[in-house]
């Protein structure tokens, strides 16, 4: 498998990065958006049972982030090429940065680096 760069992929994605809440009181502890004052998960995520899981930002309807999503999921066979390759190269290097300070406690960042990347060191 040929190794390539991640930089031209991340230049056009990292600035459309928007900080994700702490862990506190009326953040959701899966997904970091809002909660009723009662609760300590979102309704959406109560609903669909998620389970813990560690954003690496924001998304917000429109913004940049939201369009690589959107473009990654339903865009043209060419468009979810590029998308994919933009939205591999954040996961990337959230996991290289982050791995250590996450822990053990999320499978899906674990099965990820046990797959190995394709990105050169």
């Amino acid at each position: 498998m040929t190794q390539v760069s991640p930089e031209p992929y991340l230049e056009k994605v990292l600035p459309g990065l928007i900080p994700t809440a702490a862990p506190q009181p009326n953040v959701c502890l899966s997904c970091r958006s809002g909660t009723d004052p009662e609760t300590s998960r979102c309704k959406q995520c109560s609903r669909l049972g998620v389970p813990r899981i560690l954003p690496i930002s924001m998304s917000t309807h429109g913004g940049l982030l939201h369009t690589h999503l959107r473009r990654y999921k339903d865009g043209s066979e060419q468009q979810r090429s590029t998308f994919t390759l933009r939205l591999a190269a954040l996961l990337s290097l959230f996991v290289t940065n982050h791995l250590d300070c996450v822990g053990r406690g999320y499978d899906a960042v674990l099965r990820f680096r046990l797959m190995g990347s394709i990105w050169a060191r």
